[in-house]
């Protein structure tokens, strides 16, 4: 059985069980695209956060554009053939997300900024992890937990089309770590 990591299947579309919807404005003062889009990555986190493979897999089906792609934080473009195929892989129990060493703790996501031009819209949003490493052999010269906070940030392109909002290209940024030790 193939095994991938985490950031492949949910990093690539951008590369992860709490997901607020982060707004920068009220939603009254949104503009219809824009409500359109917060809509659709409400259902993106929400997916991509359980993560449920199936549901996943019917959200890249549905909103992605034939020659969508997807840049990961080392660079590596994948394509929406891939990463169907990687989503199937995972739904059928042919592969499986490797789980992250110690407790996963809280996740979030929001979107941090909305840029329109024309039939184009940017979006740029971040996702946090907050994983506790148990660390019992005393690494550091500190018997205890390691908590590691990683944030990712992404830009994704969309296009609008007749059948509405379809999503082009996402490029995951390299990753901010913040790590911090606590005893016991």
């Amino acid at each position: 059985m193939r095994v991938y990591s985490k950031t492949v299947i949910i990093g690539i579309c951008c590369s992860i069980l709490n997901a607020p919807l982060l707004l920068s404005a009220k939603p009254s003062a949104l503009n219809p695209d824009q409500a359109k889009l917060n809509i659709i990555y409400a259902r993106f986190f929400r997916v991509a956060q359980e993560p449920d493979a199936e549901g996943y897999l019917a959200f890249l089906q549905d909103q992605t554009t034939s020659d969508w792609s997807a840049i990961d934080e080392t660079g590596k473009k994948h394509s929406r053939a891939e990463q169907i195929q990687v989503t199937q892989d995972v739904a059928a129990g042919r592969a499986s997300v490797t789980p992250p060493q110690g407790k996963t703790g809280k996740i979030s996501w929001g979107i941090d900024k909305f840029i329109f031009s024309g039939d184009t819209a940017i979006v740029r949003y971040h996702f946090q992890q907050i994983n506790q490493e148990l660390n019992d052999t005393g690494k550091y010269g500190v018997k205890g937990s390691h908590f590691i906070t990683r944030v990712v940030r992404h830009r994704d392109t969309w296009i609008k089309t007749p059948n509405g909002w379809r999503w082009k290209l996402s490029e995951e940024g390299h990753p901010e770590l913040i790590q911090v030790y606590a005893a016991f």
